[in-house]
Order: C-alpha cells, then sequence, then structure tokens
C-alpha cells in the first residue's frame, strides 16, 4: 500500500514521463491500495476468529488481573505515604505557636 503509492508519486513528479501516463500509474496504483484496504478490513474479523487468535488464554488473563492488583495496591500505598510525609513535613516545618502569640 504505501510502497506503492510512493512509487506512483514518484512517477507522477517525474516530467520526463508523459502526463497521461502519471496520472493514470497514480490513479490505478490508488484503487488498488483502496481496494486491497477495503477487503482487509472486511475480512481480517472472520479470519482472526476462525484462526482462534481472538480469545485471550486463560494464562494471560491470569497474569493481567495479578499486574493491575499489584499496580493498584502500589498506587495505595504510595498514596498512604505521601500523605504521611506531607503530615510530617506540616508538623516539622511549620512554626509552632504559644499560647501569647497571635495569629
Amino acid at each position: 500500500g504505501a510502497l506503492g503509492l510512493t512509487l506512483a508519486l514518484m512517477v507522477s513528479a517525474t516530467v520526463a514521463i508523459p502526463e497521461d501516463i502519471r496520472s493514470q500509474v497514480l490513479l490505478m496504483t490508488a484503487g488498488v491500495v483502496a481496494l486491497s484496504l477495503t477487503v482487509n478490513a472486511t475480512t481480517i474479523r472472520r479470519l482472526l476468529e476462525r484462526l482462534g487468535l481472538t480469545e485471550v488464554p486463560a494464562a494471560r488473563s491470569f497474569v493481567d488481573y495479578s499486574v493491575r492488583h499489584r499496580v493498584d495496591d502500589a498506587a495505595r500505598w504510595a498514596g498512604i505515604i505521601l500523605v504521611a510525609i506531607s503530615l510530617l513535613f506540616l508538623l516539622l516545618v511549620r512554626p509552632a505557636r504559644h499560647s501569647g502569640d497571635r495569629a
């Protein structure tokens, strides 16, 4: 597809080739590319289903679940640690107020 269109564009940009041949090569190449994309787009799903490539194996599902679970746990712990560090920072850096100080 892309290579054929590239070559057709190169032909259409070559002034040594007659104009009618250049436009015909470009038009035919674009037509073949459009037709092949249409055929591939309408048949690929059935082909993948027939080959059994649309089903996710049980091991893959388990790994996906495990990774998501661990990422969720890590994010939860990161949030807890961030809150704890923020509180410690506020307690240590913030000047202590005495009873006689005015705000």
